[in-house]
């Protein structure tokens, strides 16, 4: 069977055929397609020749540098297919409601942050107030040595009368 027989049914000049040979070039042909095809390209000089066209092509389509497109290109393109459609998207958020968006944000993140701080603060109080009997007698507390005079003082009941608080 020759090459033009297995490619049967393909015109060398028609999108088809450039198709094949794209999927071809691409590596997307099973094994016998390839085989029937190079058959063809190595016995056809036209076939040949478009083949390296189509090789030329894709590579200065790979050597472009991709389009970039900005916000209002998407957002007029939308708005077109909007009026010949007859439908109709939301509309854009305004400064006002960006506003508004940022404002809440930041309100919450000012009420956990004073949440957690109040509650950092306030176990800092309830500390100090535990060592506050401690505090009081400080200035005794630096004339002593040893722990053993007062493990004395505490057996002999010096620490069990509650120290009066002073109002500030």
């Amino acid at each position: 069977m020759t090459p033009h027989e297995r490619l049967s049914g393909y015109d060398p000049v028609s999108p088809e055929f450039d198709e094949k040979l794209t999927a071809y070039l691409d590596g997307e042909l099973d094994a016998d397609a390839s085989r029937a095809l190079e058959d063809l390209i190595a016995e056809n000089a036209e076939v040949r020749r478009r083949v390296q066209e189509l090789d030329r092509a894709w590579n200065m389509l790979e050597s472009l540098k991709p389009a970039g497109v900005g916000e209002s290109f998407t957002r007029t393109t939308v708005e077109m297919v909007q009026m010949e459609n007859g439908v109709s998207l939301p509309r854009r958020r305004t400064w006002f409601h960006r506003y508004l968006a940022y404002l809440s944000v930041v309100s919450v993140c000012f009420l956990l942050g004073f949440g957690v701080a109040s509650g950092y603060f306030s176990r800092q109080e309830n500390l100090l107030l535990r060592d506050l009997p401690v505090v009081e007698r400080l200035d005794a507390y630096l004339h002593v040595e040893t722990m053993e005079f007062l493990r004395a003082l505490r057996e002999e009941g010096l620490f069990d009368e509650e120290v009066p608080h002073e109002a500030p």
